[in-house]
């Protein structure tokens, strides 16, 4: 199935001029559960060269956006806080069918941006496609409903989102962020020390950027992802690690527009081998499926590029991070 479509899908990219629209990634969006913004801001600053930026408000959330320091043309970061614990979306009440990611039901990875020449055509495209794209009165956040940008639903394998943002109107003030507002003295002097502490650490300058972001999904639904994010995106399929001790396989993506990964990050898909219902046969590890069924079809994590190297004394740089 996946080796019958996935050149078909290609052409498909390329015959209906996705291919030629679509460049390179703009910006990750993630949300936060109520009064969790400054703490995740505050983590990001500790661990990635990621700073914030500006802050917005609007009727339904906080928006803070950050950017990487240390490198231009990387796509921003943008941390989503709802403004009440009542707030009720698409991705919530997928939250509420898992019994972990119960536990903070407002906390996830939406999904990715990419850079389009036509965000107009890019959505007409898609739709006649099958792609199912947010219209007016759909989702609370208007955030998804702007005419520079273009949103798809979160997928049914994966549970990401994916935008399309003009590259017409490439500035923070066409994204319906709301109005800009400041920190608090405390709230400031949080973000200040985190920054201070990361300029004394003796590992500055060691972590570069996004390398990849990596969903986990069912085994059933390996390739039906693949195929899907292969449709919507500029990337195509690089290969994949079948990790047999682990009883997983790990499907890679890349935009082969850029040379450097950091520049438009890849996309990875972790599913099972040997599914969980038949697992007791087998008695393999699965942590894949373990979190699928704990927090549902959703992103693992967002990897970071560490500086290749090491300290002169033998210690790769790599654990020098990890260790601090």
């Amino acid at each position: 199935f996946f080796n019958e479509y996935l050149p078909q899908v290609y052409e498909r990219r390329v015959s209906s001029g996705i291919d030629d629209m679509l460049s390179t990634m703009a910006a990750v969006i993630v949300q936060v559960n109520p009064g969790d913004a400054i703490s995740y801001v505050e983590e990001l600053t500790i661990m990635s060269p990621y700073r914030l930026d500006s802050c917005h408000i609007d009727a339904t959330h906080k928006v803070f956006v950050l950017k990487n320091e240390r490198m231009v043309d990387v796509p921003r970061v943008l941390v989503f806080e709802p403004l009440s614990t009542s707030y009720m979306d698409d991705l919530v009440r997928l939250n509420l069918l898992y019994p972990l990611s119960r536990e903070k039901a407002h906390a996830r990875y939406i999904g990715e941006i990419f850079w389009t020449e036509d965000v107009k055509a890019t959505h007409k495209t898609l739709e006649s496609q099958s792609v199912r794209i947010y219209q007016e009165g759909e989702t609370p956040n208007r955030f998804f409903i702007n005419p520079n940008m273009a949103f798809t639903y979160p997928s049914d394998f994966t549970g990401n989102k994916v935008g399309y943002w003009d590259v017409s109107a490439p500035e923070i003030a066409a994204l319906n962020l709301g109005e800009t507002f400041s920190l608090s003295f405390e709230e400031q002097a949080r973000l200040d020390k985190a920054s201070d502490w990361v300029e004394g650490s003796g590992v500055e300058g060691l972590v570069l950027g996004l390398d990849h972001m990596a969903s986990r999904i069912l085994m059933g639904d390996r390739e039906q992802a693949l195929l899907e994010f292969l449709s919507l995106s500029p990337h195509y399929f690089w290969g994949a690690y079948n990790i047999a001790e682990q009883n997983s396989s790990t499907n890679v993506t890349r935009n082969p527009k850029v040379a450097d990964d950091k520049n438009s990050p890849a996309k990875v898909f972790t599913a099972n081998n040997v599914p969980s219902y038949l697992n007791s046969i087998q008695n393999l590890p699965m942590p894949t499926e373990d979190f699928v069924r704990n927090y549902g079809r959703r992103m693992h994590h967002m990897a970071l590029e560490v500086k290749d190297g090491d300290d002169g004394k033998g210690e790769k740089n790599v654990d020098r991070v990890v260790k601090l």
